[in-house]
Order: C-alpha cells, then sequence, then structure tokens
C-alpha cells in the first residue's frame, strides 16, 4: 500500500495527494451526514411512535365512551319502535304488557342514562354526530311528551316523529363508523 502511495505520488505528484485527501475527507463527511440524518430520524420515529400510542389509548378511550352512548341511543330508539309498531308485548309467562307502558316505565331510567352519558358525549362525539344528537334528544322528548299526553288518535303523529328518529339514528351511525373506520376494517 505505502508502496503504490509512493509510486502515485512519484508519477502523478501532489495531485494524487490532494485527490486522496479530498477523497478521505468527503468519506468522513458523508459518514458524518449519515449518522446526524440517522439520528434525526430516530428521534422523528420516537415522536411518531409516541404520538400513536397517545391515538391509539385515545382511540381505546373514546370507543368505549362511543359505544356506551350508542347502547344508550339504541335502547331509547327501540322503545321507540315498539310503541309505533306494536301495541303489546307478550312475555314468556303469559303476561301482555301494553308497549305504551312499557315505555312509560322504562322512559325515567333511560333519561337518568342519558344525563349520566351527554356531557362525556358532548366532548368525544365528532362535531358532526353533536349535531345530529342534539336533534335526536328534541325528536325524543317530542316523542315522550306525545305519549304522555291525553290527545287522542296521535299514532300518525309518532310514527312520524319516529321516521324522523330513524333518520337521524341512521346519519349517526354512519357518523360512527366514518369516524371508527369499521366500513373500512369489515
Amino acid at each position: 500500500m505505502i508502496l503504490s502511495t509512493l509510486e502515485a505520488l512519484n508519477k502523478y505528484g501532489v495531485w494524487a495527494l490532494l485527490l486522496g485527501v479530498l477523497m478521505l475527507f468527503g468519506y468522513l463527511k458523508l459518514q458524518h451526514l449519515l449518522v446526524q440524518y440517522n439520528s434525526k430520524a430516530s428521534q422523528e420515529v420516537e415522536i411518531i411512535k409516541s404520538k400513536l400510542n397517545l391515538v391509539g389509548s385515545s382511540y381505546a378511550n373514546q370507543l368505549e365512551h362511543i359505544v356506551n352512548y350508542y347502547e344508550t341511543l339504541y335502547r331509547h330508539y327501540s322503545l321507540c319502535q315498539d310503541v309505533v309498531n306494536k301495541d303489546a308485548t307478550e312475555l314468556p309467562s303469559g303476561e301482555i304488557i301494553e308497549s305504551k307502558r312499557e315505555y312509560l316505565e322504562e322512559i325515567d331510567d333511560l333519561v337518568l342514562s342519558w344525563h349520566q352519558i351527554t356531557p362525556r358525549a358532548r366532548l368525544i362525539l365528532p362535531r358532526e354526530a353533536t349535531k345530529h344528537h342534539e336533534q335526536l334528544i328534541q325528536l325524543f322528548n317530542r316523542f315522550d311528551n306525545l305519549i304522555k299526553s291525553d290527545a287522542p288518535k296521535h299514532q300518525e303523529k309518532l310514527e312520524l316523529i319516529f321516521t324522523d328518529i330513524h333518520f337521524e339514528k341512521t346519519k349517526i351511525e354512519n357518523i360512527f363508523r366514518n369516524y371508527l373506520h369499521t366500513d373500512k376494517i369489515i
């Protein structure tokens, strides 16, 4: 190696030495840049990892609250649906319960559930779902007021309100599917 370097110096002179030094300097500079880039890339990867962990835990918490919200929504929806679609339900014991009476017996517990989950829901639900939630609550209240009133022959009005309830419920379901990406997972 030393001989070839000396021969190159003899043959090409100082230019060969200068070229060798420049190549060495370039190689060292390249190594330095690669180490810097690798360090920055590692830092960025760690930041992305921590953000993904945060998003993952946030998603898990949101999912639980959204599912609780939807369960309450669907319970209320089902009660309204029973009142609109059937007059009574026969239990396995043979007892017959009027749908309206069943609604009136269960609505107070359901309203309490709504009061418990609504504050959290307002913080967690997507903005668009919150708008539909407010409309849905108004419709549920109108439905409830009509059930509790003594107005004769209000079945048509109940059906119209229920149609709107169904529309809003479907909108919220679609928003949740999009927000939770369940339509892409399945």
